[in-house]
């Protein structure tokens, strides 16, 4: 396997603490990115700003939770469009 980082795109899929996550949605701008994860552990869709990855674990500025796919597809649409 190749040194460099997996690139973030739909698909990826992850362990943060043990908990396991998916990137559904991926949009990247010069400065920034948001996420769409799945948390298959509980269900959660979390909409997530700055998703960038340091010594093995994922980290981002700040995340909103959601128990409904629509919920969370709604919010990620809404705030794509302020990056």
């Amino acid at each position: 396997m190749s040194t460099k980082a997996k690139r973030i795109k739909p698909g990826l899929r992850f362990t943060n603490g043990g908990t396991r996550l998916t990137v559904l949605c991926f949009t990247e701008t010069a400065n920034t990115n948001l996420a769409l994860l799945f948390r298959p552990c509980d269900g959660f869709f979390i909409t997530v700003r700055n998703l960038t990855k340091g010594q093995g674990v994922y980290f981002w500025d700040w995340g909103h939770y959601y128990d409904d796919i629509h919920k969370a597809a709604h919010d990620y649409e809404l705030r794509k469009k302020d990056l």
